[in-house]
């Protein structure tokens, strides 16, 4: 959970706060395939 500024937006423009975000949404949707891959 990045701080965001007085503004209320996350700075994703930031090019390493938006490889975080990927980094974190890659490894949470890599997570989930992997929980749900047993019920395909």
């Amino acid at each position: 959970m990045a701080k965001r500024p007085d503004n209320g937006r996350a700075s994703e423009e930031d090019p390493e706060v938006k490889k975080i975000i990927e980094d974190i949404e890659k490894s949470e949707s890599e997570k989930d395939s992997t929980d749900t891959k047993n019920e395909d």
